[in-house]
């Protein structure tokens, strides 16, 4: 992209990664992770250096790239941001910057928020406090608009019973949890499998069948 350099007295070409990187904490601080979907507005004074069409944009972006574009208008369609890497979590949807963001935040808060359970009795009184304790966690972004749905069960679920639980998970000493969220559409999930172990915790993306997830 180009901007003045007020050193040199002149326009110059930089890097664009550091006005994204603006662009995004800006848009953090103004709405909630995941509130949103609109395109974020750079500041006046910065232009593309390559021009790119519509066409052209559109194209880009459904491999994974994004595009820096001058518009005289606020009316140009929006192409939603994207990430280049699609992740295993079995979602079309985790190609989309803002979905892709949220859930790696969630997706970090509830494997440390529920690293208590491995030093608990690996038994269902421990499950049942984990999965109600990550349930009233998502309630509340769900509250805050940030998942797609008209009720709970379309937004998101959690697991934490004998189905992630099996006895040859439980004798090793590791407990496990499930969980999905809809970033962007109603009953479609990003889902997570969060395992602890005395040793290491971890949460990674997972593709499940849906219908195995109902109570």
């Amino acid at each position: 992209m180009r901007a003045f350099d007020r050193l040199r007295g002149r326009l110059e070409t930089f890097a664009s990664c550091g006005a994204a990187a603006g662009l995004l904490a800006r848009a953090e601080a103004h709405r909630p992770l995941g509130g949103s979907d609109e395109e974020a507005v750079l500041r006046a004074g910065l232009l593309p250096a390559v021009e790119v069409s519509p066409a052209q944009r559109v194209r880009l972006a459904q491999v994974g790239i994004n595009t820096l574009v001058a518009v005289r208008s606020l009316d140009t369609p929006p192409v939603s941001a994207r990430t280049l890497a699609t992740g295993g979590s079995g979602s079309p949807d985790w190609r989309f910057l803002s979905a892709r963001r949220l859930a790696l935040r969630i997706a970090a808060s509830v494997e440390r928020g529920t690293r208590w359970m491995v030093f608990e009795q690996n038994a269902p009184v421990t499950w049942a406090r984990g999965r109600s304790l990550v349930a009233a966690y998502l309630a509340r972004f769900a509250a805050g608009g940030a998942f797609a749905g008209a009720s709970a069960e379309e937004r998101y679920f959690v697991v934490c019973d004998e189905r992630v639980n099996q006895p040859d998970s439980v004798a090793s000493g590791r407990v496990n949890l499930l969980f999905g969220i809809a970033a962007r559409r109603a009953g479609e999930f990003d889902t997570w499998l969060v395992s602890h172990q005395p040793a290491a915790s971890r949460a990674r993306p997972v593709s499940v069948n849906r219908l195995a997830t109902r109570p």
